[in-house]
């Protein structure tokens, strides 16, 4: 049987000291899974998951989820810009046969209304299958939304917008005042974003056409 690796990256500085916290519970002790917990840039993370492959008898890794901040055209310290970086670098990864790669960010997954990204396509289109120097199968998936949760603890969910509740003075007929609060969108809606749980939340890129 084939030593595998499962591995959550969580993002440190990506996110502000007051809600590391309440980040941090949502991917430490997930059954099964290594956290890897900070990370500078790529070179940085693989190193790091190659050290935990090299702790745990050489096992091939076959999932790795990065859990950060995102957009269409981010992900923490990946970027359009140097995807082709990060994907020579996740070419040094021991991977397994097979694996999944999930960028654990806000509509990772989808495009900017101006057709920009996706960052998740874009990385998968970074570490092509190539049967003779790069024989792994992986599927890099990105979020459909504005998503909360890890995807290695389940029970994750998306949103097409987000909302704040703000609360202020409002007048019933006119000139009853009562306390009330109005949701105000403050984040809206990339193109094909749903309202999802689960693997519904996911867009899925193959790297390459095994």
């Amino acid at each position: 049987m084939v030593n595998t690796l499962k591995i959550v990256a969580f993002d440190r500085k990506d996110f502000v000291a007051s809600n590391q916290a309440s980040h941090y519970n949502a991917v430490q002790g997930i059954s099964g899974y290594h956290l890897i917990d900070g990370y500078t840039d790529a070179a940085d993370l693989v190193a790091k998951i190659k050290a935990l492959s090299a702790a745990n008898a050489n096992a091939c890794v076959d999932y790795v989820e990065i859990y950060a901040h995102g957009n269409p055209t981010s992900v923490d310290s990946l970027q359009l810009a140097n995807a082709a970086t990060w994907g020579a670098e996740l070419k040094k990864v021991p991977w397994c046969d097979t694996a999944s790669i999930y960028l654990g960010g806000c509509n990772t997954g989808l495009k900017t209304t101006a057709g920009s990204g996706s960052v998740a396509e874009t990385l998968a289109g970074e570490i092509t299958f190539n049967a003779s120097s790069f024989a792994h199968q992986i599927r890099v998936y990105g979020a459909k939304g504005y998503i909360s949760g890890a995807h290695a603890r389940g029970g994750e969910t998306c949103t097409r917008i987000l909302t704040q509740r703000r609360w202020r003075w409002k007048w019933a007929l006119g000139f009853i005042p009562y306390y009330g609060y109005d949701d105000v969108v403050t984040h809206t809606a990339y193109p094909n974003s749903v309202d999802a749980t689960g693997n519904a939340c996911w867009n899925s890129f193959k790297n390459g056409t095994w």
